[in-house]
């Protein structure tokens, strides 16, 4: 049971299955729609059979007057006369026992295209106001979802009606003939297959006489002029159309004998004294939001897939700009592409992969702005190529050859060097950092070098191909996660502009790492010391003898939360660390070989000695993709996948 606020208490028992930040963002919206539905409380009886007092009340007769009202009697006669008068006496309540085996309250919510996003989130917090509304009435309840033609009913809030009701998305508009169809199934409920499981054991007592005594649509709030006039109550939800507010929910009740004028309710009888007709909610965090409607308990893991072409344990690996796949070389010099999916619970694309030509090595990868396509670089002597490969059909589109100056020395081909982010700049330019940790560039069918300083911390930005520079000034103002940006020019080719004060990063082999958020970069100052720098903040860091930095990244939205991505000595645990000690997010089985953090989303890919492949998030806590490849297995790229993209 977590704690909740004193003001969520009412809805304690049915936000305990959520996870805390899960449960406190829905007993917010909860408090909000308890005020619109009205009755949260029990229902007072004034007949039946007498069950002792419940509290205190103004009137009442005197035999049942607060012993402490006589002791005013006695020592302030002219005070008990007034308060007398005044109708301020204290009366013991009586209380009598509620005999409700004839309510049944039924919830119905539309899955339409309609109700699709922000507003399944009020839905679910509709159904734990609801449910505590019935549990306090000591009625029964049985919801469901209007469009499902099998008319299941559910009648507990638990983790699987939850999912039940988050996976009833419907493509049909709710009609008057599902109405009709849940009419039927109220009846005569008892006679019916889903009421009689449910009364067996999904909620409601034995022998109970389970007739619906009250309706309740959760929808769009145009069926304010359906539901009424069907005897049943509408709560009304309507996104904001102001771009200034698109977090912003309008939700309104409607009752059976409701006229709707405009986007406010007349209900026929006057509201409960306080109580609102319309109410605007405010939704969570984005992030937040988006758990709620994929993964609200948490507990979605991504299953662990069997690979067939075994990785070359001394490459790296790379996503992509946008965040959205993971590069990988195998064994035979292929390049593997792992589409990265949205949430743990989602179904992996399959795997595509490159194949390069006969001789040709595999240096960096990068994604087309315009259209999106990768874009492969691969060399063979002095040539090197850049291979676009169409989305569709993940086949080889085009092919544009450069030949290297006489004075730039690559690498052997046979030597397999880190794989390098490559920057598209426009149809016939791009570029790359070398191994050398130089700004390497191919335009108009030639390479050439364009800055020999020591180049770092690559990234791709919307205005261009950022990165920074160890050997440049020491900056003055506020930090940039880039310092210099290739960009394409009509004369040059290309043109490294200075665009910012970078930060200060020194030595022969400078660590540096940016983040996915804007102007977040992490640099080792001395030692074990590094520094995180966030636009004019400057956090200072002591990473532990014996681990190793990785990366970089935010959690959350708050600027402030900014933390070094560590691996342990062991190399079996990734961690964040910002002071010590670190936490730690996952743990492998085996040493991790190389590891890699998304400089655009959340994300940490991982390869272990055992062949083990992973992407974890940290805005899910969980992995997304997990991934076994063979060891020793021959490289087999036809066997991997369908989609492989070879050359003629």
């Amino acid at each position: 049971m977590i704690a909740l606020p004193p003001a969520l208490r009412p809805w304690e028992k049915q936000l305990a299955i959520f996870p805390p930040e899960v449960a406190l963002a829905l007993g917010a919206l909860a408090a909000r729609l308890a005020g619109l539905v009205g009755g949260a409380g029990p229902v007072r009886s004034h007949s039946g059979v007498f069950d002792g007092f419940s509290g205190l009340t103004r009137r009442g007769a005197y035999e049942r007057l607060l012993t402490s009202e006589w002791l005013l009697q006695e020592e302030l006669p002219d005070e008990f006369l007034r308060r007398a008068v005044s109708g301020e006496h204290a009366f013991l309540e009586r209380a009598y026992r509620h005999e409700s085996k004839h309510g049944h309250t039924r919830v119905l919510f539309d899955a339409g295209p309609e109700q699709l996003g922000a507003p399944r989130i009020v839905h679910l917090a509709a159904l734990i106001v609801l449910a505590q509304r019935a549990e306090s009435r000591q009625t029964a309840l049985s919801w469901g979802i209007l469009q499902d033609r099998t008319r299941t009913m559910h009648a507990q809030v638990t983790p699987e009606s939850v999912r039940a009701l988050l996976r009833g998305r419907s493509l049909r508009r709710a009609s008057v003939a599902d109405f009709e169809r849940w009419c039927e199934a109220g009846d005569a409920p008892a006679a019916r297959s889903p009421q009689a499981a449910m009364a067996a054991g999904g909620g409601l007592p034995a022998g109970a006489v389970t007739a619906v005594t009250e309706m309740w649509w959760v929808g769009p709030a145009h069926l304010a002029e359906e539901a009424p006039r069907r005897g049943a109550y509408l709560l009304g939800i309507e996104e904001s159309m102001d771009p200034a507010h698109p977090s912003r929910l309008a939700v309104s009740v409607c009752a059976p004998g409701t006229e709707r004028s405009g986007v406010s309710a007349r209900l026929s009888a006057a509201p409960a004294a306080g109580r609102p007709r319309e109410v605007t909610l405010e939704l969570p965090a984005p992030i937040l939001c988006v758990r709620m409607l994929r993964d609200p308990f948490a507990v979605a893991v991504a299953p662990c897939r069997a690979g067939k072409t075994p990785l070359d344990p001394r490459t790296s690996i790379l996503f992509s700009p946008e965040g959205r796949a993971l590069h990988v070389r195998t064994a035979g010099g292929a390049l593997l592409t792992f589409p990265i999916p949205n949430s743990p619970r989602t179904e992996a694309e399959p795997t595509r992969m490159y194949v390069p030509p006969e001789g040709h090595a595999v240096l960096a990868v990068g994604r087309s702005g315009r259209r999106g396509r990768t874009v492969v670089l691969t060399r063979r002597g002095s040539v090197f190529a850049l291979h676009t490969v169409a989305k569709r059909g993940w086949r080889v589109i085009r092919t544009e050859e450069h030949t290297a100056d006489e004075d730039y020395e690559p690498w052997p081909v046979d030597s397999m060097r880190p794989l390098a982010l490559l920057g598209i700049l426009d149809e016939h330019a791009a570029c790359f950092i070398d191994d050398a940790k130089r700004l390497v560039t191919l335009v108009r069918g030639r390479v050439e070098i364009v800055d020999d300083m020591r180049c770092v911390a690559p990234k791709v930005h919307a205005k261009g191909f950022g990165f920074l520079r160890a050997d440049a000034p020491a900056p003055v103002g506020p930090a940039q996660d880039f310092a210099f940006l290739v960009q394409p020019d009509d004369k040059e080719g290309v043109v490294v502009v200075p665009s910012g004060p970078g930060v200060p990063c020194r030595g022969e082999d400078p660590r540096v790492f940016v983040g996915a958020a804007e102007d977040l970069v992490a640099v080792a100052v001395e030692g074990s010391r590094w520094e995180i720098h966030r636009g004019s903040r400057t956090t200072s860091i002591a990473v532990p003898e014996g681990q190793t930095v990785i990366g970089v990244l935010q959690r959350g939205h708050a600027r402030e939360n900014a933390f070094l991505v560590v691996l342990n000595g062991s190399r079996t645990k990734v961690g964040l660390l910002r002071e010590p000690p670190s936490e730690t997010l996952f743990t492998t089985t085996t040493p991790i070989t190389c590891a890699a953090v998304s400089t655009s989303a959340p994300h940490i890919a991982y390869f272990t000695a055992a062949g083990e492949l992973g992407i974890y998030s940290c805005g899910y806590g969980a992995m997304l993709l997990r991934i076994d490849t063979p060891r020793d297995a021959p490289a087999r790229p036809r066997d991997e996948t369908p989609h492989t993209a070879r050359h003629p």
